[in-house]
């Protein structure tokens, strides 16, 4: 099967399904409930089927690019820059990271050096422009990834920390889904009100772990990602 739409699978639409089933449904029942009983059944039918096609609809071709974005503002361009300089990926091969030995992060240079003929900042001039040496590695990543596309376990590390970034963007939307419920039924007290508060405090529980659980993933995809670079050059 074609990666990009195992990717598109794995990374973007099971974690908005998987965080936003939930909300939606309580909102969907909740508004349902507020068609008055004497509706005829045709019409109250309708009424319910018609916001969970529109709904179903919104997973596949809406809420999924949506997320992904906000998942990229919200957590990822925060914690690690939007032009990725702070990334695993970079963080790891820079001098004064000690995840990997001096002598894996001077082959691994040698061989970006022979392979794309970019020669990476030494120890020294990195200790004097370390913004520089960031953006010279950040620079380099895209076309490691480009050589690598084919390994098929770096592709899983891929879709790992695609589908937790954006499950991250998916629990804030859903916060947001939430609230505004959670206010509507303090009139109508149509959901249980334990439900919302206990709803809220998961979803809010994940936000607060969000920067550990990406650098997490972050780290894994890129010790994954030189580890497959480094066997092309064998």
């Amino acid at each position: 099967m074609d990666k990009n739409k195992i990717y598109e699978r794995r990374a973007r639409l099971y974690p908005v399904v998987i965080t936003m089933t939930l909300p939606f449904g309580l909102l969907s029942y909740f508004f349902t409930s507020l068609i008055p009983i004497e509706t005829n059944l045709a019409t109250r039918i309708i009424i319910s089927l018609v916001p969970t096609g529109l709904l179903t609809a919104a997973f596949s071709f809406y809420f999924k690019n949506v997320i992904r974005s906000i998942s990229k503002w919200i957590f990822q361009f925060r914690y690690f820059k939007e032009d990725e300089s702070y990334m695993p990926t970079t963080e790891l091969l820079l001098w004064n990271n000690s995840r990997f030995t001096d002598s894996y992060k001077k082959r691994i240079r040698e061989n970006i050096k022979e392979t794309f003929n970019v020669k990476l900042y030494t120890k020294e001039s990195e200790t004097k422009n370390e913004r520089e040496a960031r953006r010279l590695i950040a620079e380099t990543i895209p076309q490691l990834r480009n050589i690598t596309r084919d390994n098929d376990i770096l592709f899983d590390y891929n879709c790992y920390f695609g589908s937790v970034r954006n499950a991250l963007g998916g629990c804030m939307v859903a916060m947001a889904m939430l609230i505004i419920l959670f206010f509507a039924n303090l009139k109508y007290a149509i959901v249980p009100t334990l439900l919302l508060v206990v709803l809220l405090a998961l979803y809010l529980f994940c936000f607060i772990f969000a920067k550990p659980l990406l650098r997490h993933f972050g780290y894994e995809y890129a010790r994954k990602l030189y580890d497959a670079f480094m066997q092309i050059k064998l």
